[in-house]
């Protein structure tokens, strides 16, 4: 799958498998490939930082997610403290990304694009109609239906 990919979708997905590492999971998610979009310096990132989704406040609204979710079920996250979680040996790609990764191949094929661009794997992640990256960018007052025309546009010219 990855031999479409250009050389910033690839460091897309490696640095998303970065995220996963540092971060414990197990999984590679599409938070961590909304991260790895974030913290690059190319038009995908400027387009998340002009929405103000910087790497720093998606982390950050990712983090308060979590928190939320935790909450909801009775747990204060800030009622104790927990060392840092080890870094993953392997991060496998989980469902989110695999469904992500494949919505940014169906985005290419769709513009009858051959290679795979870092602006196709945005639109998989923005794509998503359930999951973390939605309600993240939902509680942000981001407005990914804007984002979503504005990388059409983009990719049109």
């Amino acid at each position: 799958m990855f031999e479409r990919f250009t050389a910033d979708a690839r460091q897309v997905v490696e640095r998303a498998e970065r995220e996963a590492r540092f971060s414990g999971s197990p999984s590679i998610e599409a938070e961590h490939l909304l991260l790895a979009l974030a913290c690059g310096s190319g038009p995908v990132a400027h387009t998340l930082q002009g929405c103000g989704l910087d790497f720093d406040r998606t982390r950050a609204a990712i983090d308060d997610h979590f928190e939320r979710t935790l909450a909801a079920i009775g747990i204060d996250a800030g009622g104790f403290a927990l060392p840092p979680a080890p870094p993953s040996a392997n991060p496998r790609f989980g469902a989110s990304s695999k469904l992500a990764l494949e919505r940014a191949l169906r985005a290419a094929a769709e513009r009858k694009d051959r290679r795979l661009r870092s602006e196709h794997v945005l639109l998989g992640v923005l794509r998503a109609e359930a999951g973390t990256v939605p309600r993240v960018l939902a509680a942000e007052g981001v407005e990914r239906d804007a984002i979503i025309a504005r990388l059409e546009r983009e990719l049109a010219a």
